[in-house]
């Protein structure tokens, strides 16, 4: 194998963990909302939803390949598991728009307490 090859794919190795350790640092930091107060709690949040969606593009081809080859159980259990994750960071994402009250409140969107126990509960 190349030389060359294997040091960009320790590279890439190492920069889709430190992206992945900054997601979880992230998330770590923005549940941390009532010690921090809202400012930080929305800008560690909107930071985190940046990397994943910048991850969701790195791995698009894993949403392309869904439908192919045979699913056993520990596919289907994997595939289920990343499903349900999707949908809660979904969930989260859209409530937050709802409640938020620093970054996103120029949006005027109506928020109400159930919006804000929804996006509690997802969280």
């Amino acid at each position: 194998m190349n030389k060359c090859v294997v040091v960009q794919a320790r590279r890439c190795f190492g920069l889709r963990l430190a992206v992945a350790a900054v997601m979880a640092a992230l998330l770590l930091l923005a549940l941390g909302y009532w010690w921090l107060d809202n400012l930080p709690h929305e800008l560690f949040g909107t930071a985190m939803f940046v990397l994943l969606g910048w991850h969701v593009h790195t791995k698009r081809n894993w949403f392309r390949n869904l439908a192919r080859g045979r699913y056993g159980v520990r596919r289907t259990l994997i595939v289920a598991f990343h499903l349900a994750l999707i949908l809660n960071m979904l969930i989260v994402l859209v409530t937050s728009l709802f409640v938020s009250k620093s970054i996103f409140v120029a949006l005027g969107l109506p928020n109400s307490p159930l919006v804000s126990e929804i996006h509690w509960f997802s969280a």
